[in-house]
C-alpha cells in the first residue's frame, strides 16, 4: 500500500473499499498491517520490559509467552472478520469471508499507527518526561486523544469496509459493526471467565498436591 492509497483509505474509505473489493487483491497488505501491531508490541516488550498484552494472552491463549503477542492481533483480525462476515451475510446474503478479511484488515490501519506511536512513546517520550510532571502529563494526554481518534477511525473504516464487502447501505453496515463489537465483547468476557476457572482449577490442584 503506497502513501496515496493509505491517505485514500483514511480520508475516503468508501471509494477505497469499493476499488479494493473490485480488484480482488491478495491478503498480503492487511496481513502486514495486522502484523505491525504485534511486531510493535514485541519490540517494545524486549526494549522496555512492558507487557501490555499479557492479561489478554492469559485469557485467550492460557500463556503469557512474550512472543505470542504477535499472534494476538491476528486472532483479533480473524474474530472481527468472522463476526462481520456472519452478520453481513445474514443481512445481505452476499459477500465472502476472504473479502471481509481483506476489508477489515485494511481497516486496522489506524490501530497499527496507534500501536507504533504508543510503543515509541513508551520507549522514548514518557521515560524522558518522567521527572517533568507537566510534560509527562501532556504526552499522556496526547496519547489518550490519539488513541480515541484511532479507535473511532477504525470503527469508521470497518463500517465502510463491511458496506462494500457485503453491498450494504451505511446504516446497516453501522449496525453490523455495532453488533460485532457487542458479540466480541461478550465472547472476550466468556473467555476471561473460562480462563479464571481454568487457573483456579490449576491452582487448586497445585495446592492439593502440596
Amino acid at each position: 500500500m503506497d502513501f496515496r492509497r493509505a491517505v485514500d483509505l483514511i480520508f475516503n474509505p468508501d471509494a477505497f473499499f469499493s476499488r479494493l473489493v473490485a480488484s480482488n487483491t491478495d491478503l498480503l497488505i492487511p496481513s502486514v498491517i495486522v502484523g505491525m501491531i504485534g511486531a510493535a508490541n514485541v519490540i517494545s516488550s524486549f526494549l522496555s520490559g512492558t507487557y501490555g498484552y499479557h492479561p489478554f494472552l492469559k485469557a485467550l491463549l492460557f500463556s503469557d509467552n512474550t512472543l505470542l503477542v504477535i499472534v494476538l492481533p491476528f486472532l483479533g483480525w480473524i474474530l472481527v472478520s468472522a463476526l462481520l462476515f456472519t452478520i453481513g451475510r445474514w443481512i445481505s446474503g452476499t459477500g465472502s469471508i476472504r473479502t471481509t478479511l481483506l476489508c477489515s484488515g485494511d481497516g486496522f490501519l489506524p490501530l497499527a499507527l496507534l500501536s507504533i506511536v504508543y510503543h515509541i512513546s513508551v520507549i522514548t517520550v514518557i521515560p524522558a518526561t518522567s521527572t517533568h510532571f507537566q510534560e509527562g502529563l501532556q504526552a499522556i494526554f496526547f496519547l489518550f486523544i490519539f488513541a480515541i481518534v484511532c479507535f473511532f477511525r477504525t470503527g469508521y473504516l470497518l463500517v465502510y469496509g463491511v458496506k462494500n464487502a457485503h453491498d450494504l447501505i451505511v446504516a446497516k453496515a453501522f449496525n453490523a459493526v455495532v453488533i460485532m463489537l457487542i458479540l466480541a465483547a461478550c465472547l472476550l468476557l466468556c473467555l476471561e471467565f473460562v480462563s479464571l476457572q481454568y487457573h483456579t482449577m490449576i491452582s487448586g490442584e497445585s495446592s492439593f498436591h502440596d
